[in-house]
């Protein structure tokens, strides 16, 4: 997976994305999330694609457009770079 991704928070533009490992179920599963330095957005890691979960302002056009979805990293590197446009299908 290219965690280039993470360089660039999708959401606020500006922070870094932290990953942190969490353990459930006796500890014998492990969940990866990313949280945002700057914003607090939090990603989680879905197999293969990032699902953006929760960010402060629910009202950011970021949210609106693509709070709860599962995107891939690629995807949501261009979203960071703001070269994803409003009417991609996602």
């Amino acid at each position: 997976m290219d965690h280039s991704w993470q360089e660039i928070c999708p959401v606020c533009r500006e922070g870094k994305l932290i990953g942190k490992k969490h353990r459930r179920i006796l500890g014998l599963v492990t969940s990866l999330s990313y949280e945002c330095d700057v914003c607090g957005a939090v990603f989680i890691q879905e197999g293969d694609k990032i699902k953006l979960m929760e960010v402060l302002d629910e009202t950011s056009e970021i949210w609106l457009l693509y709070g709860k979805k599962s995107l891939y990293s690629d995807e949501w590197k261009r979203i960071a770079l703001g070269k994803m446009k409003k009417n991609d299908d996602v």
